[in-house]
């Protein structure tokens, strides 16, 4: 017996078909099994809290869903701490998230794909599992984790919990201080513009 395997996943408009490995024979005929990932499940925030927001909303009428949307680039930088006593011009470490959100997938179909970052400020807490060559997400989930208070009684700025939940590749989340929509645009169908990276020679 082998494993018959499918490196790719198959898109559905409004739902993903994910054909799972399972076994046949060698050299006989092979079939798929696929299994229906659930129906996002919808975002209960205020898209207010993120700094920019509109960049993204004013091309949905609201906050979009991310079901089916698919992670291309993650980039993180440690940020920049001047040595010596804590000074305000410090910066944290900042995650950048670039994700194709499908027009397939919202409550009104109409034009095209949307490209969007999203930035995240003063980020710990990072968790990244199976970034693949396609990376579609079920939902992006934001939600709201309290930090104490000062010594005054006056509530500390909350954490910001970010959960990209796997559809085909990457699981990951985050925790971090603020939001931010650097960008949104549309883009056509087909692949997207790039690589940023060429392609290795051979050694």
């Amino acid at each position: 017996m082998r494993i018959a395997r499918w490196p790719c996943a198959i898109h559905n408009p409004v739902s993903r078909l994910l054909p799972q490995a399972h076994a046949r024979p060698a050299g006989g005929s092979s079939t798929a099994r696929f299994s229906v990932l659930p129906e996002p499940v919808p975002m209960s925030f205020d898209p207010a809290i993120i700094l920019h927001h509109d960049r993204l909303t004013r091309h949905f009428s609201g906050w979009p869903s991310f079901h089916d949307a698919e992670v291309i680039d993650i980039h993180l930088w440690r940020g920049q701490i001047a040595p010596g006593d804590w000074d305000d011009s410090n910066i944290m470490p900042v995650a950048t998230v670039t994700i194709r959100v499908l027009r397939a997938t919202q409550e009104v179909w109409q034009g095209p794909d949307v490209l969007a970052v999203l930035r995240f400020h003063d980020v710990d807490a990072i968790h990244l599992d199976d970034f693949n060559h396609d990376n579609m997400i079920v939902s992006l989930t934001i939600t709201t984790e309290e930090r104490g208070t000062f010594t005054s009684g006056e509530p500390l700025p909350p954490h910001r919990v970010v959960t990209f939940d796997r559809g085909f590749g990457l699981s990951a989340r985050l925790r971090c201080m603020s939001i931010e929509v650097v960008s949104a645009e549309p883009v056509g169908p087909g692949p997207l513009p790039g690589p940023p990276y060429p392609k290795p020679q051979s050694p």
